[in-house]
C-alpha cells in the first residue's frame, strides 16, 4: 500500500480547490465548496515509482502522470475503508481538456472565464452523473506532491472519500506552469 499520503508533509502555498455536488430533484446544486487560489512555484521534484512504493495493477488512467494519480487515489481510498474507483476515459479527457483551458486562458477556478461550471462541462460532454467532484490544483509537476497536498485539506480529502464511482485526471504543463484537474462522479 501507499502511505506517501499520511506522512508526508505539504509544501506550503500551493494552489489548490475542492468542489463537489450532486443532483436534487430539481438539478440544482445542493454542496460546494472552495480553496485557495495562490499559484506557486512548478514544483519539480518528481517522485520516482520506486519512491512512492507503487505496485501497478496493470491499469492505465491517461498519461503516466495521470496514472501515477489515479493508482495515489485508488490506494488512498482503500487505506480509509473505501471502494476503488474506475478509471472514465471520458472523464479524463474532460478534465484533462479543462487543465489546458484553465493554461491556455491563464485563470484557476472551477468555472471558466465563459461562464462554464464544471456540471456544464460533464452535461456536454455527454457523461451520466448522480453526483460530481472536482479537485483542482495549480503549481506542483509531481503527482505525489499533488496526492499530498490534496489529501492533507479537508474539502479536497472529503472529495477524494466521496461516494464516487468513477475517477478521470487530466494534467498540462505550460510554461513552466502544471494544471491538475481531478473528476470524480457516480
Amino acid at each position: 500500500m501507499i502511505r506517501c499520503c499520511v506522512f508526508l508533509s505539504v509544501l506550503a502555498a500551493l494552489g489548490f480547490f475542492g468542489c463537489s455536488s450532486s443532483k436534487a430533484k430539481n438539478g440544482d446544486v445542493t454542496d460546494a465548496s472552495t480553496l485557495s487560489d495562490a499559484d506557486t512555484g512548478n514544483g519539480t521534484d518528481d517522485q520516482s515509482l520506486d519512491e512512492v512504493d507503487f505496485v501497478s495493477t496493470g491499469t492505465f488512467c491517461g498519461t503516466s502522470n495521470e496514472t501515477l494519480l489515479f493508482h495515489l487515489h485508488n490506494s488512498f481510498r482503500t487505506e480509509n475503508g473505501k471502494a476503488e474507483l474506475a478509471c472514465d476515459d471520458d472523464l479524463v479527457a474532460v478534465a484533462r481538456a479543462f487543465s489546458q483551458k484553465m493554461c491556455d486562458l491563464d485563470f484557476f477556478d472551477h468555472t471558466s472565464p465563459d461562464g462554464k461550471t464544471t456540471e456544464d462541462r460533464l452535461n456536454d460532454a455527454g457523461i451520466e452523473w448522480l453526483q460530481w467532484g472536482e479537485n483542482l490544483l495549480k503549481g506542483n509537476a509531481s503527482p505525489l506532491a499533488v496526492m499530498t497536498t490534496w489529501t492533507a485539506t479537508e474539502d479536497n480529502k472529503a472529495t477524494i472519500l466521496g461516494d464516487f464511482e468513477r475517477l478521470g485526471l487530466g494534467y498540462v504543463e505550460c510554461g513552466g506552469k502544471h494544471y491538475w484537474t481531478a473528476l470524480f462522479v457516480r
